[in-house]
């Protein structure tokens, strides 16, 4: 898909797989609306290469990011184990608001089995275009179904109380996504820009 230029898009799709790695359904991609305030908040503190306060976390309290030209990073990884970064996804379908800091409810490990984030290569899709693609999978060991209805990007930053951990983007899934006991669910965003 050809973007206007200057453009940066998210993108997220959804695809269930059987034990064998059969595909069960997948969603296309759909395009992310949902840019939370954190987003911004960093991309201004990379523009003026200076603190950023009031930033709020994913557990509601408000960081310092600490300066990008004294740390090397503005956002930094999402790729480690675990529910505190990469890709997420939760329960709450109520609408996104621009204040959001986490998701409504999110799902953790001891319900779906979060695997590790891959981050693929920055790929050229078009002459104008390059991208890349975030994935994760989770297992449902719930033991019954779980209701995807929202998915989420967190990532970690350095603040000036140390790492912690930020939203950048949250999604609802409409329709919800549901992942029967045993089944995996693959969750992936894609960050596109144009020139």
């Amino acid at each position: 898909m050809k973007l206007p230029p200057g453009t940066i898009r998210v993108y997220y799709r959804l695809a269930v797989t059987d034990p064998r790695g059969r595909v069960v359904s997948r969603t296309h991609w759909r395009l992310c609306r949902s840019y939370v305030q954190q987003w911004t908040q960093g991309w201004r503190m990379f523009f003026v290469s200076a603190a950023e306060a009031s930033v709020r976390d994913v557990l509601n309290a408000l960081q310092t990011l600490t300066d990008p030209t004294t740390v090397g990073q503005v956002f930094g990884r999402v790729t480690a184990s675990g529910d505190a970064r990469g890709i997420v996804i939760g329960t709450d379908g109520s609408a996104v608001t621009i204040t959001d800091f986490a998701l409504g409810t999110q799902i953790l490990t001891a319900t779906m089995t979060h695997l590790g984030v891959t981050i693929g290569p920055i790929v050229e899709t078009l002459p104008t275009s390059a991208e890349f693609t975030i994935s994760r999978g989770f297992i449902n060991v719930s033991g019954g179904n779980v209701n995807v209805a929202e998915v989420g990007l967190y990532c970690d930053a350095v603040t000036a109380a140390g790492t912690k951990f930020f939203m950048l983007v949250r999604e609802v899934v409409s329709p919800v996504q549901v992942v029967a006991a045993g089944l995996t669910l693959t969750a992936q965003a894609r960050l596109r820009i144009s020139v």
